[in-house]
Formats: C-alpha cells, structure tokens, sequence
C-alpha cells in the first residue's frame, strides 16, 4: 500500500494480499475491516506478421495469440491489414490487444512495409499493317505478356509486336517479392500509308555535304521505282531505278553526262511504292544552286 494505492507490481503475483482499514469518528472510536486481493499475471499475447505485404493484395490476414483479442493501427480493418489504406512504406505499426478471463489486458505490437511493384508498358505507338517493331522493357521480375497474339514471345522483356489491327497488350510483373504490377499500351495498326511526299525545293551540289542529292522523301516510301529529271526542253538528264528509301547518294548529284548541270529549274517525275503496294507519282520542279 502506498497511501490509499495498492500497487500491484510492487506486491507481485499471487495473493491473497489483506488489506486493513481503520476509521475512528469524532467520538474516538475505531473500528476496522479488511478485504483480500489476488495479484494476477498479465497475459504475453504474441503478434504474427509477416516482413512485408504488397500494395496490390486485397488484404493480409493478422494473427494474435491466443485468439479472442483485437486489432489497431493503419491499414487495420477487423482481423485484415490492407495494404492500400496506408499506401507504399516502411514500418507501418500494429498492435494486438488481449484480455484473459481474469479480465487481465496486455498489448504487443509488431511493425510491417508495404512493398510497391510498378511496371512501365511504354508509350503507345503504331506500325503499318504488315510491319514488325521490335521493343525492350527493363525488368527485374516475371511477366507475361496478353495478349498472345501477334507477338514473338508471351514471357519475355524484349520481344517483337506484329499485330494486324490495332491492339492493347498488357503486361504483368511479379517481381522478387511476389509484387504484382500491371500496365497496358497500345499499338495501332494503320491501314493506309502516309502519302505526304516531300520533294526539295532546291537543292545545293558543291560537294559540302550538306544537300547535294535531289531525293524524294516519305515516311511511308518502301522504294522509289523510279526517278526522272529533265531540263527545261524536256531532256531527259537523270534516271535512276529502285532507290532505297533514304538512300540519299542514289539520287541525283547535279550532274550530266559526267559534268556539272548549269544552276536552273529542273523538272522531275519520281514513280513511288508506298507501304501496302500503293503505288503513286509526285511531280514538280526543283532548282539547282551553284
């Protein structure tokens, strides 16, 4: 007793402990009573989590013992913790309250991370019917890829796209922990090539590196069949057939017949394969500047 206090921890377990009290009144008599106290043990409740739980589950089952008792902290709702109150973290606190029939109460608390998996697909992109791009994504885990049509391998971090209409593939990581990540993009199929055809105005021949060819340009040439240009009487002074796309020492360098064509306007009529077989004819004029 301290005072008016009984201090069970100073007393310690067990019992039963008297405890007196006299009173004397205002006439000087006393009398006394007492009663007893058992000290009883508090119970050592244990607290079962595991190191991490992952953003995306639903929810984490807790585990107290013995069973009876309740749950607290962030993220806690009944016996579940869910990862995606609390969000992405490190040493998020729970705690299990117990009380035994003696009406005895402890707590034990326990700490856990809530881990964040997350997987890039990339930007959207397109191909033209018939083509392949090839694309790599960075990854540390296992993912599958869906869906399955229209691609080299379901499994793999880089592989080739070749889907003949527009497509939303999805991509699913499992990294080392067991986190799961989704992310989706989309490659759209086009069905009708770019016919913008882009002819130069002028072009500049003296050898500086910088526009000495006159070549036709597109985004989706596959080969200029043909290319023809002609001075102003309608001479014939430059042929060239089946040139790659790009290949710009393939077009025409400003010469004829092995000597400098004069500065001018020149004519020209280029036939053009497009993606897809189409076939088309750009015309026009260009200059040659010396």
């Amino acid at each position: 007793m301290s005072g008016t206090s009984f201090n069970p921890s100073t007393a310690g377990i067990g019992g039963p402990y008297f405890i007196h009290y006299s009173y004397t009144d205002i006439n000087g008599c006393t009398d006394s009573t007492f009663t007893t106290l058992e000290v009883y043990p508090l119970p050592e409740p244990e607290l079962v989590l595991p190191p991490y739980a992952c953003l995306d589950a639903d929810a984490v089952p807790l585990v107290g013992l013995p069973d009876g008792g309740f749950f607290s902290g962030a993220g806690v709702m009944g016996d579940d913790f869910i990862p995606n109150l609390t969000g992405p973290g490190t040493g998020f606190g729970i705690t299990y309250t117990y009380t035994d029939a003696n009406g005895c109460t402890n707590s034990v608390g326990g700490t856990l991370d809530v881990l964040e998996n997350i997987v890039d697909a990339g930007t959207d992109t397109s191909l033209f019917i018939g083509d392949t791009i090839l694309l790599g994504f960075g990854t540390e885990g296992d993912i599958v890829w869906t869906p399955t049509n229209s691609i080299s391998c379901a499994d793999c971090p880089v592989l080739y796209f070749f889907p003949t209409f527009t497509t939303t593939y999805t991509i699913t990581e499992t990294d080392p922990n067991g986190c799961i990540a989704t992310d989706k993009f989309t490659v759209w199929v086009l069905t009708e090539p770019n016919a913008d055809i882009f002819a130069p105005s002028a072009f500049t021949p003296n050898g500086d590196g910088v526009n000495d060819y006159f070549l036709i340009y597109g985004q989706d040439i596959i080969n200029i069949i043909s290319l023809r240009v002609f001075d102003r009487w309608g001479e014939l002074i430059f042929l060239n057939e089946n040139i790659a796309p790009g290949d710009e020492q393939q077009g025409w360098d400003g010469f004829f017949r092995g000597s400098s064509a004069t500065s001018g306007v020149y004519a020209f009529i280029a036939e053009i394969e497009l993606k897809g077989g189409t076939v088309v004819v750009s015309k026009g004029n260009v200059t040659l500047l010396r």
